[in-house]
């Protein structure tokens, strides 16, 4: 009886014991760590229901309040000791992967499911006080111990990257996922977890298998170990075995029905069986010891690579889904492959073939390398009269060596073989074909009928052109690119390919609706312009002599540049490209890529570039610090936070407009004359070396000063949306037009600007401004400013005299633009009346009349360009041009339209920029309403 009340009184005293401790008296976790004390220490921690608190080193305990603390909102400390203390009984989720651990003791995890200590210096772990863990991470230590004896939960097991010799998982009950790799595990490999589905034991030491007591595995990998036998049996539910790089000389696989991919190469096999396996997919046994093996029973069987061995023969019999085969490198003297209907990819070369036989219907190869053989002329024929049309098989710029190649080099007289007809049908070669013609093919997506416009030129004054299946007809062409030729014909069918053959010198392409283009013979090529098609893909690795190549406005995602030794020119603008190659274009002067999808361009090995041009793509960074010959660089429109510009030293044309940039040193580059860093961050801009500049767009930046005495040449400047008080550009000669809206301006000096047409000042805090010397001036905006009445009469007092025929206009009120903005100046009709006498009149927000003047027009525009009422008219060909406002806005871009309603702009000046083949004209003109 006392007994027992005692055992009771005992009982009675553990539970008031436990009710008396809070979260806070439990430690849970007790770790040191090899993070220094000055760097950021955290972890995630996830304790749902409980507070728990963390003691950084200093012996104080900082609560933290239930829920989950993880990426980015993770606890942390900035001031910790190398020992950390952790108190609570509700964590259940815990990772240390970023802390670094050096020694971690559990003392009360009673709640913890999952562990995460990886990336630390451990070399012991007990998790005998974490019996409700299911899942832990302890890669990339040091362990040599770890206790998993009440681990009776747990189903994930990562281990991989220590220093284990062995380990004991009898008590792993619920074990489905176990990762061993790269620790030092000798000997027998027996796991005793008869629930295991997944395990990998890759780079040990391991020299034998015996899943005997784990017959519920789904996937094995045991790479580079030193395996010599291997028990399967059993294995009923295997997906996935792979021992690549060991020493088994003989395996089976018996009665595996879910068994689907099987991995065995470079081992010493002499001996490999299958038996009721009718799921597998895909089997490697390359770099073995096979003079031959039984595979007539795998019928779901879609690849194949057996390479490397001594197989004299190969039965494929019945195997009709394999896609790719790899069998170089054997004994092989016949290959019969009839049975293989959907054949992809066939690499069957050093062998001894002297028979192939492809499927009646292979129209789905894209690949076949056969070289080094002993086929005869007859039977290469044979395979090639089977091989399909491939001109329009996409391929990946890694790809390029493989897929469409046909490499039949090393079989007897082969050049003399029907090796064209495989040229007219996509393939590249690795052999040249005797008398074989250069060949440019290009897929017009029309319906038949469909005009096709080309201009060429050719090496010789002769090129053949072939409409479909139809008879060549031959053309007498230029033989210079800076003369094409104009060709115009016909498509006879849907969808039909056309075929240029000759050597071509030049070809202009633009505009057909060209869906596919093949040019891999066209190594004579100098000039290439398939601009304005409907291409997704394009391969020019075959262009070597080409020096420009013009792509833009296609569907482009994939381009393969390769090593062309000569281009000069490239423009792939206006596509869908991620990223381009352009690493081996070592004479590239000129580049562009606007309007693509383009993260990441790498130009460094460019050093030759010019011209660079890469607007409205995603690029965060670039670096153009090795293009010391750099002249024009325009990166508008993009994602970066910081440019380095100091070896520039020759750049005279930038436009980084719409970034993120906060810092932006300029004095290197003493050449610039046009600048647009518009829309940045920009909280100053010294562009005192800048002493060629002409053109200075900085608006919707955070400047507050802008000193500009040392830049006189300015012709254009923008300089609005930012937080300027003052600005002076007195006496400048050059300047013709200023936009400074949208500052907090009290005082601007302009006097004397000679040739100053139109001031664009609204939005400030003026309440005066004189425009003494400024003779040109015909177009003032003050909107939404401070002037009284009397500073207004003195301004127009000193506006130059204007025309009954070509007025000047004061925008002093603005209702209709700015309908909301509260209005400061004061108006009254004697500013009206003051003005007519001059020719002046002064807007206080009535609607006029659309009218468009001519401001000013360059020589090489005055014949090219014609501006009426409403429209600006191009009377030629030209490549491209646009439309910019003064404040460096690109209002509109236009590729080859014949003219431009200016209905749609709003009033203002506005400069017109055309390139003429390879010319700039300029005209600049000003809508007033």
């Amino acid at each position: 009886m006392k007994k027992t009340l005692l055992l009771f009184m005992m009982a009675i005293c553990a539970v008031i014991s436990s009710y008396a401790q809070t979260p806070k008296d439990v430690l849970a976790f007790q770790l040191k760590l090899s993070v220094p004390s000055s760097t950021m220490l955290y972890f995630e921690i996830y304790s749902p229901e409980e507070e728990f608190y963390v003691d950084w080193g200093d012996g104080f305990k900082k609560q933290y309040k239930a829920g989950r603390y993880a990426f980015p909102n993770p606890i942390y400390s900035t001031n910790h000791k190398e020992e950390v203390k952790i108190y609570g009984t509700g964590i259940t989720d815990i990772k240390f992967d970023k802390a670094k651990l050096s020694e971690l003791k559990i003392y009360d995890a009673t709640a913890l499911a999952t562990l995460d200590c990886s990336n630390g210096t451990l070399k012991d772990l007990d998790l005998s006080e974490a019996t409700k863990l299911t899942s832990l991470n302890a890669s990339y230590n040091q362990i040599t111990n770890i206790n998993l004896s009440k681990s009776r939960k747990l189903s994930s097991l990562t281990l991989s990257n220590n220093k284990l010799t062995n380990i004991n998982l009898s008590n792993c009950w619920v074990l489905t996922e176990l990762s061993l790799d790269d620790n030092n595990l000798t000997g027998v490999f027996a796991p005793e977890a008869k629930n295991l589905s997944i395990l990998s034991v890759s780079n040990n030491q391991i020299t034998s298998l015996d899943f005997s007591k784990s017959n519920l595995l789904t996937s094995v990998s045991a790479r580079n170990n030193q395996i010599v036998t291997a028990n399967l049996e059993g294995l009923k539910e295997l997906y996935q075995f792979d021992v690549v790089g060991n020493k088994l000389t003989e395996i089976k696989f018996v009665n595996m029905p879910h068994l689907q991919n099987v991995t065995l190469g470079k081992n010493e096999l002499t001996k490999v069986s299958f038996e009721n396996c009718p799921s597998v997919m895909a089997l490697s046994v390359n770099n073995n010891q096979l003079t031959n093996i039984d595979i007539s029973g795998l019928t779901n069987l879609t690849s194949l690579t057996i390479d490397y061995n001594k197989l004299t023969t190969l039965d494929l019999k019945g195997l009709s889904k394999i896609g790719s085969i790899e069998c170089q490198y054997n004994e092989l003297s016949t290959l019969d492959l009839t049975d293989l209907a959907v054949l992809k990819d066939l690499r069957a070369y050093n062998n001894k073939l002297t028979t192939l036989t492809l499927p009646e219907n292979s129209e789905k190869m894209y690949a076949c390398h056969i070289q080094h053989n002993q086929i005869p002329v007859a039977e290469m024929n044979k395979i090639i009269k089977k091989l399909p049309n491939v001109t329009d098989v996409y391929v990946l710029d890694f790809e390029k060596s493989w897929k469409k190649n046909l490499k039949v080099e090393g079989n007897p007289n082969v050049e003399s073989s029907n090796l064209k007809e495989t040229i007219a049908k996509g393939w590249i070669l690795d052999v040249k074909p005797a008398n074989a013609k250069a060949r440019f093919v290009m897929k017009i997506a029309g319906e038949a009928g469909t005009a096709v416009s080309l201009k060429v030129a050719g090496v010789e004054d002769k090129l053949s052109f072939i409409i479909g299946d139809g008879e060549a007809k031959e053309y007498s062409v230029s033989t210079d690119i800076t003369k094409l030729t104009p060709i115009s014909i016909n498509t006879t069918a849907k969808d039909q390919f056309i075929v240029i053959e000759g050597n071509l010198l030049g070809i202009n392409c633009k505009g057909n609706k060209i869906s596919t283009i093949d040019c891999a013979s066209s190594d004579k090529l100098i000039l290439l312009d398939c601009s304005e098609n409907m291409l997704g893909q394009l391969d020019l690795s075959g262009l070597k002599s080409a020096k420009y190549i013009y792509l833009l406005n296609n569907k482009i995602t994939n381009l393969i540049v390769s090593d062309l030794p000569r281009l000069e020119e490239l423009n792939a603008s206006f596509n869908g490209l991620n990223s381009i190659n352009l690493t081996k274009l070592s004479e590239l002067k000129a580049l562009s890529v606007d309007n693509n999808n383009i993260v990441n361009l790498v130009v460094e090995q460019n050093a030759k570039l010019e011209k660079l041009y890469c607007k409205k793509n995603k690029i965060q960074t670039l670096n153009v610090t090795t293009l010391l010959d750099l002249k024009e660089l325009s990166a508008s429109h993009n994602r970066m936070g910081v440019i380095d510009l100091s070896k520039n030293t020759k750049l005279e044309e930038l436009d980084l407009k719409d970034n993120s940039i906060k810092n932006l040193d300029l004095t290197h580059n003493i050449l610039l004359e046009e600048i647009n860093v518009s829309e940045n961050k920009l909280l100053t801009l010294n562009v005192s070396k800048c002493t060629e500049l002409t053109e200075l767009y900085c608006n919707t930046n955070a400047l507050t000063n802008l000193e500009l005495s040392a830049n006189k040449k300015l012709n254009s400047l923008s300089c609005g949306d930012n937080k300027l008080t003052t600005l002076n550009v007195e006496g400048f000669q050059e300047l013709e037009s200023l936009a400074a809206m949208f500052n907090e301006l009290t005082s601007i000096n302009v006097k004397n600007c000679a040739k100053l047409e139109g001031i664009s000042l609204n939005h400030n805090q003026l309440n005066n401004i004189d425009f003494t010397g400024c003779k040109e001036l015909r177009m003032v905006d003050i909107a939404i400013n401070k002037f009284t009445v009397d500073n207004g009469l003195k301004m127009i007092g000193s506006l130059p005299e204007a025309t009954s025929d070509k007025k000047g206009y004061v925008i002093y009120w603005d209702k209709e633009n700015f309908p909301n903005d509260e209005e400061e100046n004061v108006y009254d009709l004697s500013l009206s009346n003051k003005a007519e006498m001059k020719y002046w009149v002064i807007s206080n927000g009535e609607n006029t009349p659309l009218d468009i003047e001519q401001l000013a027009i360059d020589s090489n525009a005055n014949s090219f360009v014609t501006l009426t009422s409403e429209k600006v008219i191009f009377n030629g060909e030209y490549t491209d041009a646009q439309i910019i406002s003064t404040s460096g806005q690109l209002i509109t871009r236009l590729y080859g339209e014949r003219e431009f309603n200016v209905a749609q702009l709003a009033n203002g000046i506005y400069i017109i920029k055309v390139n003429i083949n390879g010319k700039v004209a300029v005209a600049k003109f000003v809508v007033k309403r």
